[in-house]
């Protein structure tokens, strides 16, 4: 599973999965990201060109930000040329992003 601000190019161009991983326009939050990315379980994020002013201007610094937070967990795995397009492996324990292990199970039960 990938996540990207372009996630149906990303499909239409790989034929992988992509989930949506940018902040909201309206209401920029880098949480948001985490939020996104937990739920489809993204295991790579891909970053590509997208406006930086007009409506884009708060989702960009809410991005940026979210980036720079979790750059210990993100292992650059490719630069396009001229930096434009960025790929990174999601790598390590993210808050939010990381699903908690499941409880084992009962003993007694099917599984236990």
């Amino acid at each position: 599973m990938l996540g990207s601000v372009h996630d149906p190019l990303i499909f239409l161009y790989t034929g992988r999965l992509a989930v949506r991983a940018f902040p909201s326009l309206w209401r920029p939050d880098p949480a948001q990201v985490s939020a996104e990315l937990a739920a489809a379980g993204a295991r790579y994020l891909v970053d590509l060109p997208c406006p930086e002013d007009g409506a884009w201007a708060g989702a960009q610094r809410a991005w940026r930000a979210w980036i720079a937070e979790q750059a210990p967990h993100l292992t650059r795995v490719y630069d396009g040329a001229g930096g434009h397009i960025r790929v990174w492996r999601l790598d390590g324990v993210i808050p939010g992003l990381t699903r908690p292990a499941a409880p084992p199970p009962a003993p007694g039960n099917a599984l236990g």
